[in-house]
């Protein structure tokens, strides 16, 4: 009995200490980082040099110049540094978009400036060891880059010279070339192109905010294959459902926000944002005893043609009196990031007062169910983002939790300079999380005929409107699924991560599924692998991509000091449950003598 109280009391005691440490000095949850800032302004993030360490694509104050600025951790402390400027123009740049656009294993750029009211389009790559520029292409609209046909060259979809939509095909050769193969309709350019899978069979599909007479709606186009020759596929695109919205809208983004593994939309209007949730099968609780009504572990990317945006599956959340959504050109900005990692994304909205003053708000996705500002320091947050054009969730020491960074323009000295500044996110990780990057087909290595073996490895070569579905078991034994898109916009200022950041919230064990699926013209575009640990880094590798059971991945682990102090409880575990099987098995021994001599008695 005493080696059993000892037991419990030694859980007791270590309630009150936790692994689960802060992790920076500060002793806020929110703390303002000094040494995270720079000049400039973040356009985007890139692998620029296949290191599986995000870079930050930055704008210079005048936005001619596109910079580079890597993490510098080889001090105390943890510094953001310019590494090297990539391109300069003559005009100035509205739009970056950093990719592998010559399917080479290399990241190339799309680089959009204005002038006359044309967008001249730029195609920037890699030669002897330089960024180059070809001749531009006229588009007339900020440029989605899409995989519209499947051949792993990445597409151009924007507007003509008729204002109409038109597909700009990558021939392969650092060429495009307009199309009119592909139908899409006339949407509203001041609205970005959104990629995601909408009806659950994990290719992406592309949806449009059109103005029709006065009101928006959203138009979505699911992706239809048809048979070509062999395992090659047509891809076509087919208008599925139009959402009417009694009024305009200023913004629309995608995410799944209530956990049940389908992606849902997000749109602003006026002072109001407005998640309508799509309302199709969700995972099984349990893959053992599962129907027609759920997906089960082999069903998670089968199409479901009967998805619902309609009727009351929504939440709101209106600004308080006095705080308004900034609306630049038309559109509001809102970023999206799941920073308390409990499974359900959340807001980072730039808002002004009654003063016009600009910053930033953080919303917390409450459950799925509601809306709320995050109260714990939100005055740090305000404070640091005074003057912000726009923000964005970024894990800034590569330790699972998203961390604050804000565009802020500094006019206090007479000139206007843009500088970025960030507060670090130092909440305690008592929850999972994963980072996952799908590659868009490269070889990697082992490559046989017909493939070039790229090295470094191509972890920067990562693919549009890849998606990713997860099914794992919560704390009450219940399966739930999650789903992600990676990157899916790519204009209007959207800042989105080269990969997912996906929180997992608290579960019980590892992750039962990962599923990923693609846009490639093959007859197979998905594949599923099991048994993941979080608190990791996945890559997933689809190559070749005919055959995806022979898809790869390859697993990281970010969290070591977690998984130390898991070896250490279960090694401490093992101890005491092995001293207190050997009392027991001596004081049986010692009973059973004892019985024994009295029976010889």
């Amino acid at each position: 009995m005493k080696i059993i109280f000892l037991f419990f009391l030694g859980c007791c005691l270590a309630s009150v200490w936790t692994p689960f440490q802060k992790k920076s000095s500060c002793k806020a949850n929110f703390c303002t980082e000094n040494d995270w800032s720079f000049e400039g302004e973040i356009v985007g993030f890139a692998d620029y040099d296949d290191d599986r360490q995000i870079e930050i694509i930055v704008l210079s104050s005048d936005k001619k110049s596109i910079k580079l600025v890597k993490e510098n951790n080889s001090g105390k402390t943890i510094k953001y540094e310019e590494f090297k400027t990539l391109l300069t123009f003559n005009e100035t740049i509205i739009n970056v978009i950093a990719g592998d656009f010559l399917f080479n294993g290399e990241t190339s750029f799309i680089v959009q400036t204005f002038k006359n009211n044309i967008y001249p389009t730029y195609l920037c790559y890699h030669t002897n060891d330089k960024l180059v520029c070809g001749q531009p292409i006229s588009l007339y609209g900020e440029a989605t880059a899409f995989d519209v046909n499947g051949d792993n060259y990445i597409d151009l979809i924007s507007l003509n010279s008729k204002k109409t939509t038109s597909v700009w095909m990558n021939k392969g050769d650092k060429s495009f070339k307009e199309s009119n193969e592909y139908i899409f309709p006339t949407y509203d350019a001041t609205f970005p192109i959104t990629m995601a899978d909408i009806n659950g069979d994990c290719r992406s599909d592309l949806l449009f905010v059109v103005n029709n007479k006065g009101k928006h709606e959203i138009q979505i186009y699911t992706t239809q294959t048809t048979k070509e020759s062999g395992d090659y596929k047509v891809l076509n695109y087919s208008l599925s459902r139009t959402i009417k919205i009694n009024g305009t809208i200023d913004n629309i983004l995608v995410n799944d926000f209530d956990r049940d593994g389908n992606i849902d939309l997000l749109w602003s209007m006026k002072n109001i944002i407005h998640i309508q949730y799509n309302k199709q099968k969700t995972v099984c609780k349990s893959f053992v005893k599962s129907d027609s009504s759920c997906r089960s572990q082999t069903e998670m990317c089968v199409a479901d043609e009967d998805y619902q945006f309609e009727g009351g599956n929504s939440i709101e959340y209106i600004l308080p009196n006095g705080i308004e959504l900034v609306i630049e050109k038309g559109l509001s900005f809102i970023s999206m990031g799941d920073y308390n990692i409990d499974s359900y994304p959340d807001l980072l909205v730039l808002v002004q007062n009654s003063t016009k003053t600009h910053y930033m708000m953080l919303l917390k996705n409450d459950n799925g169910k509601t809306i709320i500002e995050e109260e714990s320091e939100k005055e740090t947050i305000k404070q640091t983002s005074l003057g912000a054009m726009s923000g964005v969730f970024f894990d800034g020491d590569n330790k699972g939790m998203l961390d604050l960074f804000f565009n802020i323009k500094d006019e206090s000295n007479g000139t206007s300079i843009r500088k970025v500044k960030a507060i670090s996110n130092n909440l305690k990780p008592d929850a999972l999380f994963v980072k996952i990057v799908g590659l868009n087909g490269v070889c990697v290595s082992s490559c046989g005929d017909g493939y070039q073996t790229i090295s470094p490895k191509p972890y920067g070569s990562n693919y549009f409107g890849g998606m990713f579905k997860l099914a794992l078991t919560n704390t009450d034994g219940n399966n739930i699924g999650l789903a992600s898109v990676q990157i899916s916009q790519t204009t209007h200022g959207s800042i989105q991560f080269p990969y997912s950041h996906i929180g997992l919230g608290r579960i019980s064990n590892y992750i039962q599924v990962v599923e990923f699926g693609s846009n490639m013209n093959v007859s197979v575009i998905h594949q599923q692998f099991q048994s993941i640990i979080p608190n990791s880094q996945l890559v997933v590798i689809p190559h070749p991509p005919l055959k995806s059971s022979k898809w790869s991945i390859e697993l990281y682990f970010l969290d070591l000091n977690l998984m130390f102090w898991i070896a250490i409880s279960m090694t401490i575990a093992l101890i005491i449950l092995g001293i207190i099987m050997l009392v027991l098995f001596i004081r049986d021994k010692k009973k059973e003598a004892e019985s024994h001599f009295l029976n010889m008695k």
